[in-house]
């Protein structure tokens, strides 16, 4: 044990580091298991939707600056006071209890389709160098005189607990569905664990804190598709059914086909902007999300409408 001469009798500094020990533990657990709760929330979410292969969003999650800065101060404390080993191992145990979360949720998919497994399996990795990127800022310390790395501590309890025990489910994937996206996920994976690159991502930064803000930036995963079959069946029910109208010619039907791109009808303005006030106000019952009205996505459902009733 390290001495430190002056401060408090060295009995209460003991007790002390050791309180400040465990709350710095505290507060990595803490954000681990905001981490694990984002990843199981987009899990639960992928299951639940209408097409769980499609792809969703992404985020990079951050620490706030105030708590990081309040946690690397305690850190290096501890580290003054001679319990920096012992800081050391109770964070490795805390990052290794992280990556037993991780595998247990990746364990309940067993049974599922083998591409959903790997593409959870791809997020999970995801999440888990995010949070490495975003902790090893706290514990930069720690690692000074290291020769592993905190994002290489991460990586080798992934391999170990997760990519070993799959290997064989992965390699099938790659062989069978060598075009899928989830293949292309799969190898970017694999290719930034073989040469040992840091975390990096485009994908949106979120405050790990932001749990409302990081729920609706994934409104625009509902399909186009369901949208325009959810308002045309909404219409079928209310309408009643019209006559048939006349027969076009094949001259007039290569006319309202040549101009569907660029001309809408009053009344399906009339129509998507009555669907849109109603998607504003609620989720219909049979889509997993309420999708963002951009100007573009409204555009995009007109077209598809058009095109719909001119069959």
């Amino acid at each position: 044990e390290v001495f430190c001469p002056g401060g408090l009798p060295k009995g209460l500094r003991n007790k002390e580091t050791k309180n400040t020990k465990l709350e710095v533990l505290q507060g990595i657990t803490e954000i681990y298991s905001k981490y694990h709760s984002d990843f199981s929330t987009r899990k639960e979410k992928r299951l639940k939707s209408k097409n769980p292969l499609d792809s969703f969003p992404v985020f990079n999650l951050t620490i706030d600056n105030n708590y990081s800065q309040e946690l690397q101060k305690k850190i290096s404390e501890v580290m003054q006071r001679g319990l920096g080993v012992h800081l050391f191992h109770g964070l490795y145990k805390c990052t290794d209890t992280f990556v037993e979360a991780l595998k247990e949720e990746l364990k309940d998919l067993k049974g599922k389709r083998v591409l959903l497994q790997v593409q959870c399996l791809t997020e999970a990795w995801h999440t888990l160098m995010n949070a490495a990127h975003e902790t090893a800022k706290l514990a930069k310390k720690l690692f000074e005189f290291s020769e592993c790395s905190f994002e290489t501590m991460h990586k080798n309890l992934f391999i170990e607990k997760i990519i070993k025990e799959n290997q064989e489910m992965l390699e099938t994937v790659k062989s069978q569905n060598p075009k899928h996206y989830v293949t292309s996920n799969l190898i970017s994976m694999e290719t930034q664990i073989k040469n040992d690159k840091p975390f990096e991502s485009n994908a949106k930064t979120l405050s790990l804190f932001e749990q409302g803000s990081r729920d609706n930036s994934q409104d625009e995963v509902v399909p186009l598709d369901d949208l325009v079959s959810y308002i045309t069946q909404n219409k079928s029910k209310k309408k009643p059914k019209r006559k048939n109208k006349k027969k076009l010619t094949r001259s007039e039907v290569s006319t309202v086909g040549s101009s569907q791109s660029r001309e809408v009808s009053p009344d399906l303005d009339r129509e998507v902007e009555e669907f849109k006030q109603r998607l504003e106000k609620e989720v219909p019952v049979n889509l997993p999300l309420k999708p963002r009205l951009t100007p573009n996505f409204i555009q995009s459902l007109k077209t598809q409408l058009q095109a719909l009733k001119s069959n």
